[in-house]
């Protein structure tokens, strides 16, 4: 019920301000705390960037994994940062969510990290970030990060970064 009262808080309102929204983040269950994260976009931008930092450290993968999707659907500069921290969360559905939105964020720190991600133990979270890095190679060219990896003993890492290499046409490094 708390859940559903926040959604249509924030949808209807949408112009929360920060101490509006302290109940739900301080709020015992994820699902209130995941609507923040899901529906970041509604808020405002002071409040978005507060919610957005309570919730990178919230302790249940839940919200961190809506949080990556939500901060997917800000604006491009607005969330590199957030989703950079989520690809390095200890769960790996968040890293998964965190690499499918790095797609569009055109900067170094975010192609270094999908680069580094291609070695992830989890099999779903390296698909996704081969996917987004041939995505992110449209707006921001990382073959030559992609083909750091070509000498590491990782073969798994090696794989991946040949198919990112092989789908973006990229003769310098071709074999």
């Amino acid at each position: 019920l708390r859940q559903a009262g926040w959604t249509v808080s924030v949808h209807a309102r949408g112009a929360l301000s920060t101490p509006q929204v302290g109940p739900a983040l301080q709020d015992p269950a994820p699902s209130v705390r995941a609507v923040l994260a899901r529906e970041l976009r509604l808020l405002p931008p002071a409040t978005r960037k507060a919610v957005a930092a309570a919730l990178l450290a919230d302790p249940h993968p839940t919200v961190r994994a809506e949080l990556a999707v939500g901060m997917g659907s800000l604006e491009p500069g607005e969330n590199e940062a957030g989703l950079i921290a989520l690809a390095r969360d200890p769960d790996p559905e968040v890293r998964r969510l965190a690499a499918q939105q790095l797609r569009t964020a055109a900067e170094p720190d975010a192609a270094k990290q999908l680069v580094t991600m291609l070695g992830d133990p989890s099999v779903f979270v390296r698909a996704a970030a081969e996917t987004s890095a041939i995505a992110l190679h449209a707006l921001f060219p990382l073959a030559d990060q992609v083909a750091s990896l070509l000498d590491r003993k990782d073969a798994t890492a090696r794989y991946h970064a040949y198919n990112v290499l092989g789908k973006t046409g990229e003769p310098r490094h071709a074999t």
